[in-house]
């Protein structure tokens, strides 16, 4: 899984977050054009103007992968538009049986 948080220059901006809104979704048809790619969750703070990146990934070969096939221009016109990396981590998912359910 990747996370990446950014922080809004301007997070009651009208111009932000319509660019938030269509960047978004520019980033679903790159994504989805990526081999490894499996799913993804956007979500905005609207107490602090963050937003954060969450996308599932089958390994972090397919990660690396896209950040050179585009991902690191999209984070070069966000930052043009007022957003700023607070932090960017990859880490590997793993299950956890429900309580009670042990074996």
């Amino acid at each position: 899984m990747r996370v990446v948080v950014y922080q809004a220059d301007d997070p009651d901006s009208a111009e932000a977050q319509a660019y938030l809104k269509s960047s978004v979704q520019q980033v679903v048809s790159l994504l989805e054009a990526q081999p490894g790619f499996r799913q993804g969750y956007w979500g905005r703070s609207p107490a602090d103007g963050r937003f954060a990146a969450f996308t599932y990934w089958a390994d972090l070969a397919s990660i690396e992968a896209a950040v050179d096939a585009g991902l690191e221009e999209v984070h070069r016109d966000r930052a043009a538009h007022g957003f700023t990396i607070v932090s960017e981590v990859n880490v590997q998912m793993f299950a956890v049986p429900p309580a009670g359910l042990e074996r």
